[in-house]
């Protein structure tokens, strides 16, 4: 299990985490703004992920939306109980299997207007988020099948939904069937947060006569659009009452500005948000470093392009008292992801052949430079189960026995494609195949698609017609709800939970199952790689290394059908202004979690011999990275 680590896995091992800083002297003077960029753009989805949302919207979710009954612990490796919101939290199995996990909440949660947060606001999340009517507006909702009665409820067979019980303001239980068990990341079903019924659908009660929680009326689609989706004032972008550390003041489609929220009690370690104001919008990546030269951003999150990185390295190391850096593993990758509505990919020897005939090398050093890395599957490098697997992290076994199955742990067996443009023309015996490609609109990606991509892909007999789409129209075509593409080029990054739904076949098995069970068409063979990962998905929470074993069989059949073709990974970094004290990126699961517990005041003032550390870390790194080192 021991292996080599390549030069950026290394140097992300020795020098993750923030640059410089020994003992510090403070200056009085506090400031309280703070304005933060990320190269990703929002598109204004701040409440749930019904309708959609990028990784930056998500970020702001974490700002504003929080008092979820669990956590997501890194030393567990599993989801448990978050002691700032839970008194106590009761387990319970019956003679059918079902579970139930009965919840105490403590008393003295609010929301943003200061009224109190109940057991009955999770249970309208719970209702709100799984209920019909949000797909008659354009969302998608939430799937609850794993909860006791939920077939019964959605069908209209019973008023009530049995599996979720409300006993006082304080006390509610949730209850998973049987058949849904085991499931890896069981607790996450509890990650509910709760939201306000009075603003999203006001008139309605949530009510429990005994037999489980229902709505005291049916929601309303024409009640929702002026509730939830009205652009200027619905809930999705203006989520004016919030649970979350920070509460929204504006948004205008790129930027959006946000408060502390004066009734957040603070996290389990009692920290309060500490930075009155944020700012969040999108930075450029041919001027971020310059703007944060220039005091107009604060913290720079996720940069990623290699010109950009080299810049913020440069600034970090012949400014050292001014501005800082962190970096650490992306936990997703980039991917060409195969469509299928696509006929010409549905054929595995020109997915093959794609594979064959596109320069990842090349286009790697081209857009990510010396801070990206091949991927071999579907997974990015700061996943745990990556890290686990390349043997840079290890778990501590709870049984010995487990030793020899661990040591044999290894991505060994993964199909790997090198660059052949003639393989891959052999693969097609002669055929020219016409493809759509999407790509992101960004100039770089596509310099970098055209000079390594197309040039093989044309030798081998493709013809190529690239289109450039918004990241809101990629997204549709990711989700396959765009047509008229072969194949996209776009990232995933990943959540703590690995969602199986993400590799869901849009053709239903059950129609046409014996195509689905084909691995040589396209459909099988995500069919195939779908039911893997909900296998994986149902292990048990304490079997680390049977879901670590599952989950290197779902990579290796990944990258045996191809259903996609990895790219890179990553390493992400964040360069931010010295004034900013306590950011540790490396702690949290988002910045957002990790600006709640960050605050702003004066400048550090080096001590002697500071700069110098700095300096040599820095040119530590740039042996590890191949950039240009700095001597002052």
């Amino acid at each position: 299990m021991r292996k080599m680590l390549s030069a950026l896995l290394a140097a992300l091992l020795l020098f993750a985490g923030t640059a410089g800083g020994e003992e510090t002297i403070w200056q009085n003077e506090k400031r309280e703004k703070l304005t933060v960029g990320n190269p990703t753009p929002l598109t204004g989805n701040f409440f749930t992920g019904c309708w959609g949302e990028t990784t930056s919207d998500l970020d702001v979710q974490d700002l504003l939306h929080g008092y979820s009954p669990v956590r997501w612990d890194n030393t567990l490796v599993r989801f448990r109980f978050d002691r700032s919101v839970v008194q106590n939290a009761v387990a319970m199995d019956d003679s059918a299997g079902n579970r139930t996990y009965l919840i105490v909440l403590y008393d003295d949660l609010r929301y943003s207007d200061g009224s109190p947060i109940t057991a009955w606001d999770y249970a309208f999340s719970v209702l709100f988020r799984m209920d019909p009517v949000i797909g008659e507006t354009g969302g998608t909702p939430a799937d609850f099948s794993w909860m006791t009665g939920a077939e019964e409820y959605l069908s209209g067979a019973a008023k009530e939904l049995a599996g979720l019980r409300v006993y006082s303001d304080l006390i509610f239980q949730l209850t998973v069937r049987a058949d849904a068990l085991p499931y890896f990341y069981e607790l996450s079903r509890l990650d509910i947060h709760p939201y306000p019924i009075g603003t999203i659908a006001p008139g309605l009660t949530v009510r429990d006569d005994g037999q489980g929680a229902y709505l005291s009326a049916p929601l309303d689609a024409e009640v929702l659009r002026r509730t939830v989706l009205d652009g200027k004032t619905g809930y999705l972008t203006h989520p004016n009452v919030t649970s979350g550390p920070y509460q929204i003041r504006s948004y205008d489609g790129v930027t959006a500005v946000f408060g502390i929220n004066p009734y957040y009690k603070g996290d389990e370690a009692g920290i309060l948000p500490r930075i009155g104001v944020l700012t969040y919008t999108l930075a450029k990546r041919e001027d971020m470093i310059r703007k944060l030269r220039e005091g107009k951003f604060g913290l720079l999150n996720k940069v990623a392009e290699s010109d950009a990185i080299d810049a913020g390295l440069r600034t970090s190391s012949n400014a050292p008292e001014e501005f800082s850096f962190s970096n650490y593993p992306r936990t997703g990758l980039t991917m060409i992801w195969f469509c299928e509505s696509s006929e010409a990919v549905q054929d595995y020897s020109v997915r093959k052949a794609i594979a064959q005939s596109i320069d990842r090398d090349g286009f790697i050093k081209d857009y990510s430079g010396q801070y990206g890395i091949g991927m071999g599957g579907f997974y990015g490098l700061g996943q745990w189960m990556y890290q686990l697997a390349a043997g840079l992290t290890t778990y501590e076994l709870e049984e010995e026995t487990d030793q020899t199955a661990w040591e044999k742990i290894s991505l060994e067996g993964l199909n790997r494609y090198s660059f052949d443009p003639d393989q891959a023309k052999a693969l097609l015996d002669g055929r020219e195949i016409s493809l759509t490609f999407g790509i992101p609109d960004l100039d770089k990606t596509e310099e970098a698609v055209r000079k390594n991509f197309l040039p093989g892909l044309a030798a081998a007999g493709f013809r190529v017609t690239l289109q450039r789409l918004p990241m809101e129209d990629l997204q549709k075509a990711y989700e396959g709800e765009l047509e008229g593409f072969d194949m996209i080029y776009l990232g995933e990054d990943f959540s703590i939970i690995f969602d199986p739904e993400v590799l869901k076949p849009a053709a239903d098995p059950e129609e046409n199952p014996q195509e689905s069970k084909d691995e040589t068409n396209l459909t099988g063979a995500r069919a195939v790689a779908y039911q893997m990962a909900e296998e994986m998905v149902r292990t048990d929470p304490m079997d680390v290394l049977g879901f670590e074993q599952k989950w290197i069989a779902l990579q290796e059949k990944i990258t045996e059908t191809l259903p996609l073709i990895p790219v890179y990974s990553n390493a992400y970094f964040d360069f931010y202004t010295r004034e900013l004290h306590d950011y540790s990126i490396l702690d949290a699961i988002s910045w957002a979690d990790a600006v709640s517990r960050s605050y702003i005041s004066d400048r550090e003032e080096l001590q002697k011999g500071e700069k110098e550390a700095q300096i040599r870390d820095l040119n530590n790194m740039a042996e590890e990275y191949r950039i240009e080192p700095r001597t002052e």
